[in-house]
């Protein structure tokens, strides 16, 4: 905090809710300070409820579309390590066949982030192939 700010989001929508300036922290014991909630009012009542511009995205981590992402996943019917290139694969999901034992594999539409749509999961990724192939 003290060398720059800490912006917090809404839990329901991730919308920017308000960002902690350093000046609202004690330099000294580095808490928040009593009259907080009387500073953030103010500062919301003047300057609204922040932005999130230039902040990265919180689904996938990234600020922008990112080329050249690959997601590492096992087979779901042989184990072997599979690379999903994200630039091969449409946002509407794709079927292709394991290199290993060749079974068709679901890459399903939700492995794209939910907030952006512009990369992968940052979390999850793995969990969410293996639901689309049981």
């Amino acid at each position: 905090m003290r060398d720059g700010s800490v912006t917090t989001h809404c839990r329901a929508c991730r919308e920017v809710s308000f960002i902690f300036e350093p000046d609202m922290v004690c330099t000294d014991c580095l808490y928040l300070l009593p009259d907080l909630n009387e500073r953030l009012r103010e500062r919301f009542a003047v300057q609204g409820p922040g932005s999130s511009e230039g902040l990265a995205c919180i689904g996938c981590g990234f600020m922008e579309r990112t080329p050249r992402m690959a997601q590492t996943v096992g087979c779901p019917h042989c184990s072997g390590e599979l690379s999903v290139e994200q630039d091969d694969c449409p946002q509407q999901g794709m079927i292709f066949p394991c290199e290993f034992c060749g079974k068709a594999v679901r890459i399903p539409p939700t492995v794209w982030c939910p907030d952006c749509g512009l990369n992968f999961r940052r979390d999850g990724f793995a969990d969410l192939v293996s639901e689309a192939n049981a």
